[in-house]
């Protein structure tokens, strides 16, 4: 079939997606019916292999990462995704400070990352919170134990940003008007408000994804690096960053049906919320001009 990123026979068939011993997944390329395609229509693959890449990848190569109308094309589980049982970002990397991005959900899951900043530029996403149907109580003390793996005596969690309707002040219950982050703060963990512009987070996003092919990977110390690595125990962000796809409309004028640039409301993004109040929390982006390479490069060899 002609795929369409995570669909239902992604989400039925594929060994990443669906783990039963009684459905198997094939996989085959157009490219290898080059031989009867040729005899066939002599110039339809080169048709085919003149098209944009991020076309071709997805119809000639049956790349499920990459569909129509897709956000965050640069997201790739083999170039942003790390095991975090071989590499272990606070003990190999100049961390200059943990923190906290959180959303909340009522009868949604409530998201919350863990997200790690070195002083090379580089922003790990070393955990995430993801659970649904329960009390902020119940949802506070959840987040205490969660956040209490990434303490130590010389580490702490600066801060915690969050939704900022979880600021909005709302008739909860007899005692008045109530917000989110207050009820949370009886319980003892305390919000700053993040920013919610989608516009600037997208742009962010993307060139945190962006590979740098003159960056040095802090992962396996080859060409070739992205400034964002997401731990492969992060299992929703990993999902719901590549699934973010533009909303499509009718244009009145035509009748035919298109991608504006207003992001999908229906599809899941509570952990993708979290890292767009990352990204916002980035002042400035610097472009590449060295010195994260040779930075890195003197970490790896114990000489900084």
């Amino acid at each position: 079939s002609n795929p369409n990123g995570h669909d239902w026979i992604y989400y039925r068939f594929h060994p990443d997606a669906n783990r039963k011993p009684n459905r198997q997944y094939f996989f085959a390329t157009t490219i290898e019916n080059l031989e009867t395609l040729r005899k066939v229509n002599p110039d339809y693959v080169d048709n085919l292999l003149a098209k944009p890449e991020t076309w071709k990848a997805r119809w000639v190569y049956g790349n499920r990462e990459i569909f129509e109308g897709q956000i965050h094309r640069g997201f790739t589980r083999k170039l942003h995704v790390y095991d975090h049982k071989q590499f272990d970002v606070l003990q190999g990397r100049p961390i200059t400070g943990l923190f906290g991005y959180f959303d909340y959900g009522l009868s949604a899951p409530t998201a919350m990352l863990i997200v790690a900043a070195d002083k090379e530029g580089y922003r790990w996403i070393l955990d995430e919170y993801y659970s649904a149907n329960k009390k902020i109580s119940e949802h506070a003390a959840d987040l205490k134990k969660f956040m209490d793996k990434w303490k130590s005596a010389s580490r702490k969690i600066e801060w915690i940003k969050a939704d900022p309707s979880c600021f909005y002040t709302e008739l909860r219950d007899r005692e008045g008007p109530q917000s989110i982050a207050q009820d949370y703060a009886t319980h003892g963990l305390y919000f700053i408000e993040a920013d919610n512009n989608e516009d600037t987070a997208i742009e962010r996003i993307n060139e945190l994804l962006h590979k740098d092919d003159n960056r040095l990977n802090p992962i396996n110390l080859g060409r070739g690096s992205p400034l964002l690595f997401v731990s492969d125990t992060c299992i929703n962000l990993i999902e719901e960053l590549p699934n973010q796809r533009w909303k499509q409309k009718r244009n009145v004028l035509t009748g035919e049906t298109e991608f504006v640039e207003e992001r999908d409301p229906n599809l899941a993004d509570h952990a993708y919320d979290c890292l767009r109040y990352m990204a916002n929390d980035i002042l400035s982006y610097q472009p590449y001009t060295g010195t994260v390479k040779r930075l890195a490069m003197s970490y790896a060899n114990g000489s900084a």
